[in-house]
């Protein structure tokens, strides 16, 4: 709450001597203003953070708490409302699988979808917030609500690919393969991009193009050492290769599954 703040500027100006000029009175309220603020705003940083390691942790509720918090303290910053969307999104989605109730999951993506257009509000170009959006709305059985968002985000920022990459995931969502390289294509012409490039490359190997993908892996791995299954990805693809070698034996040989769709 805004209370925590207080105590960073707490001082009553009456106390202060009847002889203080009237300069030095603006400018030792202008110092308050400037602590009340700088302090709200960490205070904002401590409980995002806060937040953050609660919702890693599943501990959604105490997540909310603190993620709400950071809102009243900083309410221009984005990020603790899409965090706290991300919280109502997840507990709904979950909630969803398990058998809740419909009116109780539709309450939560309502939360959710209230939050994510306010950090919206508050920057147009909150990559995750469009992001989050887009998958509840096509999670919500509202699809062309969904391309209708990210290809407006695409429109408004034509030098941004990651309106291109999400749009790409969504169509491949929607078996449009195609169409999802396509925008991954476009994504890669505005700028080199981890996600891009691995998208590019899980496409492939689902396509049995496997050359092609442990390339674009490699131009991943490049970019981002660190992206999630990248490195497992080229390494299993390079024993594939080393196993097709003329002095692999029968017995040296191990198929190499794909991991599935798992999005980028």
């Amino acid at each position: 709450m805004v209370r925590q703040c207080l105590p960073i500027l707490f001082s009553d100006p009456r106390n202060q001597h009847e002889r203080t000029s009237g300069c030095r009175a603006a400018a030792t309220l202008v110092g308050w203003l400037i602590l009340f603020v700088s302090g709200c705003q960490f205070a904002s940083v401590t409980q995002n953070s806060q937040g953050m390691r609660d919702f890693d942790q599943g501990q959604y509720d105490h997540a909310a708490r603190q993620f709400q918090k950071a809102i009243t303290n900083d309410p221009q910053n984005p990020d603790p409302y899409y965090n706290l969307a991300a919280v109502y999104h997840r507990i709904a989605t979950s909630k969803d699988r398990g058998g809740g109730s419909v009116r109780e999951v539709d309450d939560l993506r309502s939360r959710a979808e209230n939050l994510y257009n306010q950090a919206l509000n508050r920057n147009n170009r909150h990559a995750e917030s469009y992001r989050g959006l887009a998958v509840l709305l096509a999670e919500s059985d509202r699809r062309e609500e969904a391309f209708k968002l990210l290809r407006s985000w695409a429109a408004s920022e034509p030098d941004d690919p990651n309106a291109r990459i999400e749009l790409a995931r969504l169509y491949e969502e929607h078996k449009d393969v195609e169409a999802a390289k396509l925008y991954l294509q476009q994504s890669l012409e505005i700028a080199p991009n981890p996600r891009a490039w691995s998208a590019l490359a899980q496409i492939r190997e689902r396509e049995g193009d496997l050359p092609q993908a442990l390339a674009n892996y490699r131009r991943a791995y490049n970019l981002n050492q660190y992206q999630e299954g990248v490195s497992t990805r080229i390494a299993s693809l390079n024993r594939h290769f080393a196993d097709q070698a003329p002095w692999a034996t029968e017995s040296d040989t191990e198929v190499v599954r794909s991991n599935g769709n798992r999005r980028y």
